[in-house]
């Protein structure tokens, strides 16, 4: 459904959304909610892109709950529009994660974002360390953001944000 993008230094997930006449509100423009709905759909993508998912996660037991989301709103999408959904892993310690988020419309940009995770025991939401509980999910992660750690190692830009932004020109 999206296209993936990999270069020298960043992962970038482009997930494709046509707006729906519901997802606008009594000004009819695209209400601020959806926003972050489409950046969990994105994320979703990247997830199984980057060769896991959250039913995967589930699966093991691990819950990833959001700890926090934010989204700067620049220009609003109206019904019909055609978005772009521009997401990365922007930081991964093996306790805790981030994804950016730009949203576009032909290039303009709407919107901003960012959403910060942990992983917890499915169970009883206790915050775990991938890197001592679960050290074979940790080695993919990691293995799939290697790229980007050997550009940071050499000096060069590892700045997600400005990645998916280059990608939009």
């Amino acid at each position: 459904m999206g296209k993936k993008i990999v270069n020298g230094r960043e992962k970038v997930y482009h997930f494709p959304w046509k707006v729906s006449y519901y997802e606008t509100d009594a000004m009819k423009i695209v209400h601020h909610s959806n926003y972050i709905r489409w950046m969990e759909s994105a994320r979703c993508a990247y997830l199984e892109w980057a060769g896991t998912s959250y039913q995967s996660f589930e699966a093991e037991g691990i819950a990833s709950p959001v700890m926090g989301v934010e989204a700067s709103y620049k220009k609003p999408a109206v019904f019909a529009d055609e978005v772009d959904v521009a997401v990365c892993m922007a930081s991964y310690d093996g306790l805790r994660f981030e994804f950016w988020y730009r949203i576009t419309r032909a290039g303009e940009l709407l919107c901003e974002g960012k959403s910060r995770h942990c992983f917890t025991q499915a169970e009883d939401g206790r915050v775990i360390s991938l890197i001592r509980t679960r050290p074979d999910l940790h080695s993919r992660i990691v293995a799939f953001l290697e790229d980007e750690a050997d550009d940071a190692a050499e000096g060069r830009s590892t700045d997600c944000r400005a990645q998916v932004s280059a990608e939009d020109s």
